[in-house]
């Protein structure tokens, strides 16, 4: 997924800053999830007949290994969680829909709305890039009201640390949110060692139980 013949060659990634190779991973991730996107979109009867979805099927927006985790994200720190999460709800167009449907009014003319969740995150060490010593981490639709929980939607919990992958959250308020959202979070205990949240990833999947050490290890 993070590199192909008809993009970039991996002799001239290797040649290239860190910049530029986060930019070219960045590129091929989207480029998959709109190829996905692009496959499901097609009318029943172009597809081939599948008697049930296989394991690529259901990994198709994974990120593959913790090169391409890494090349996606600004910061990697390990953080504290610091205050109690704030959640407000956000309203979401007619094609997104997510969250509890309500009555409509001219903030959320869908009637949908999706429960964003604020922390406080204080910096105990940083592994790549330049974060201030607290930063503020959003997440998307945890938990959605009235759905079924699921352990992929698992909250930052306040007091815990976390290995955290991290890219702008877009907001332009300076807040960042996780990689891929679960696949961006790793939990770490007071041995320093991993556990990985939810189903995690194939990036943080080989690390699950493993110490700290061995994760800064494999950073590229």
């Amino acid at each position: 997924m993070l590199h192909s013949p008809g993009i970039i060659s991996s002799h001239r990634v290797s040649e290239t800053t860190p910049d530029a190779r986060r930019a070219v991973a960045r590129a091929a991730f989207v480029a998959a999830l709109l190829a996905f996107g692009l496959a499901a979109c097609q009318p029943t009867s172009a597809r081939p007949p599948v008697s049930e979805p296989g394991p690529a099927a259901s990994a198709a927006m994974a990120i593959p290994d913790i090169a391409t985790l890494t090349y996606l994200s600004s910061l990697v720190v390990v953080g504290r969680v610091a205050s109690a999460a704030v959640s407000t709800q956000a309203p979401q167009s007619v094609q997104t829909p997510i969250g509890q449907s309500r009555p409509t009014s001219p903030q959320s003319p869908s009637g949908i709305t999706v429960p964003i969740t604020t922390y406080q995150v204080d910096v105990e060490r940083t592994l790549r890039g330049t974060p201030p010593a607290q930063l503020t981490v959003t997440q998307i639709g945890n938990p959605i009201r009235n759905a079924i929980p699921s352990p992929d939607d698992a909250p930052l919990v306040q007091a815990e640390r976390y290995v955290l992958f991290l890219q702008p959250s877009g907001s332009g308020d300076g807040s960042y949110a996780a990689v891929g959202d679960i696949q961006g979070r790793l939990a770490l205990d007071a041995q320093d060692r991993l556990h990985v949240i939810g189903s995690g990833s194939p990036a943080t999947r080989p690390f699950d139980g493993q110490p700290l050490s061995t994760l800064i290890a494999a950073l590229p």
